[in-house]
């Protein structure tokens, strides 16, 4: 069974999420560890998700912007664990703790090639400007919490 768990960046071991991150971003896709780790990670919650083996394979991070927003960030699915439901499992869990705690919009930056996935999430690319993050170019999404469409097509 797939499970997660939500940690809190100034008190948990984040060494499970940071090891998925530094697979994907820094091994992956070339982005410096300086870049990756930037700081604010004690200031986020972060949600890691488990596969049926109870290996970690997903890992993301939410942020409070204001009273009523949140960003999603770091994203990242392990390449051999992609496309079997875990980021998914990872986005309707992030989604449904930032509106538990008063969210009622969530934004990130997604990478091009990710944006369909993010659109079934139920996000909308906000504007047509391209924002380059560690040398990749990236949209920005917003999700309004408010709407019935949750994640990934589910209510």
């Amino acid at each position: 069974m797939i499970r997660g768990k939500f940690l809190i960046g100034y008190t948990d071991d984040l060494s499970e999420c940071f090891n998925i991150r530094r697979r994907v971003f820094v091994e992956e896709q070339n982005i410096s560890e300086s870049e990756e780790f930037d700081g604010a990670d004690e200031q986020c919650g972060h949600y890691i998700v488990y596969n049926e083996q109870d290996i970690p394979v997903a890992t993301g991070r939410l942020i409070r912007v204001s009273d009523d927003v949140f960003q999603i960030g770091r994203v990242a699915t392990l390449k051999e664990h992609r496309h079997k439901g875990y980021a998914e499992f990872l986005m309707l869990s992030l989604l449904e703790k930032a509106r538990s705690l008063g969210g009622r919009e969530v934004d990130l930056i997604a990478q091009l090639p990710a944006v369909k996935f993010y659109e079934k999430c139920g996000f909308a690319v906000d504007g047509d400007e391209i924002i380059m993050d560690a040398g990749i170019e990236h949209y920005r999404m917003k999700h309004n919490l408010d709407s019935h469409k949750t994640c990934c097509g589910c209510k």
